[in-house]
């Protein structure tokens, strides 16, 4: 007796292995996603800081940095034009050193007279795949250091 069609359960094999191929590849494919959300926000972090910390150099005047779990933002005191604002990612935290999520709040973090300032503020992301990174704000110099956990 000679074959000559595919039987329903060989077909409904093949259909399963195929959904479940596709589950794992969305599943992988929205991690990278979400990674690069997450880099491409730190990046620009740090390019933000740079230029608002060279800006308030440049015009003399003192810059703090403002945070919500929407957004954070840097802002030249008396220069209410002068700001830089970027979106948090839906994928990360905003918390303190303990963990506990932060609802808003404000830091001076730039200085009109360069190296005036001593101390490091550091802020602390909770990664939503888990993880956390701890961005210090080295006032003094003008550099973040930045820690994954």
């Amino acid at each position: 007796m000679i074959r000559r069609a595919f039987t329903l359960i060989e077909v409904l094999a093949v259909l399963a292995l195929t959904a479940a191929t596709l589950l794992i590849g969305v599943r992988i494919g929205h991690a990278v996603i979400v990674q690069r959300e997450q880099e491409q926000f730190f990046a620009a972090l740090i390019d933000e800081w740079d230029d608002a910390r060279h800006s308030a150099l440049l015009v003399g005047q003192t810059g703090s940095l403002s945070y919500s779990q929407s957004r954070i933002a840097f802002q030249l005191t008396d220069s209410p034009g002068l700001q830089w604002e970027l979106p948090m990612p839906a994928s990360l935290t905003l918390v303190n050193k303990e963990g506990v999520p932060l609802t808003y709040g404000s830091h001076v973090l730039i200085s009109k007279n360069a190296g005036t300032f001593k101390s490091v503020r550091t802020l602390y992301f909770v990664r939503q795949q888990g993880g956390r990174v701890a961005l210090s704000f080295n006032m003094s110099w003008g550099m973040i250091t930045r820690v994954d956990d």
